[in-house]
């Protein structure tokens, strides 16, 4: 998938799994992993004790791919699937700029293994990573299981002098009906920005297929193995 913005080229996208048993000493991670495109690396999410969520990636078990295209969300279990719903997260700390760090919300598991979302994304095609994608999900769509809605440039907000702005970056995601918002800011630079921000805030319209009750996430794709991304102040609520 190579969509484009202003003239660029621009994909993305991404994936997390949490084991079933943690190793000693350390917390089990409060969340559940479904698998948008699955991969030969495995991840594993921790949490700290202060809520910080890192997830790290794993060598394959058998042959090496060409391409770490796993992509996960992250869930809480026993969330109560709702229509409208805000999550946010900071991105403070990842391996790589291909990395792929995003939120979720409207996620809906079942029948059997069939997973659908709405996510925003990071995007890492060509490194033009001041972009961010909606999309929507669809593991049972045949080819490719995710659509475009919407790509969108914020380098005026992650971006100072033509170079990009280290983390932590403050990203939250937000449907009501069938609008998708979303807002970015630098918290160490800018105080949260309101809703009805234009530098900071975008917004894209779902179909009514994704116009369905479900849980918010947190997202992460495209790790090699040793890489990892760490998130902080994982927050979801629903008006």
């Amino acid at each position: 998938m190579r969509p484009s913005i202003v003239g660029l080229a621009a994909a993305l996208l991404l994936p997390l799994l949490v084991p079933s048993s943690v190793a000693a000493g350390r917390p089990p991670s409060p969340y559940t992993a479904r698998v948008l495109t699955p991969g030969a690396e495995r991840y594993v999410a921790r949490a700290s004790a202060d809520g910080e969520v890192t997830v790290r990636a794993r060598p394959p078990l058998g042959e090496v791919p060409r391409d770490w295209n796993r992509r996960e969300i992250l869930h809480r279990p026993g969330d109560r699937p709702t229509l409208d719903q805000t999550v946010c997260a900071t991105w403070t700390g990842q391996s790589r700029h291909q990395d792929q760090e995003g939120l979720a919300v409207r996620v809906v598991v079942g029948p059997g293994d069939r997973t659908r979302a709405v996510t925003l994304t990071k995007n890492t095609f060509g490194t033009f990573v001041w972009v961010f994608n909606v999309l929507t999900w669809d593991s049972r769509r045949l080819a490719q299981p995710w659509r475009e809605v919407g790509q969108f440039n914020l380098g005026p907000v992650v971006t100072s002098d033509l170079k990009l702005l280290r983390f932590p970056w403050r990203v939250c995601l937000r449907a009501s009906g069938p609008r998708i918002t979303f807002k970015v800011w630098v918290p160490r630079r800018e105080p949260e920005p309101p809703w009805t921000d234009r530098v900071h805030t975008r917004t894209a319209t779902v179909s009514h297929r994704f116009q369905r009750p479900g849980v918010p996430g947190w997202y992460v794709g495209h790790l090699r193995p040793g890489d990892h991304v760490t998130y902080a102040g994982l927050t979801a609520s629903s008006p």
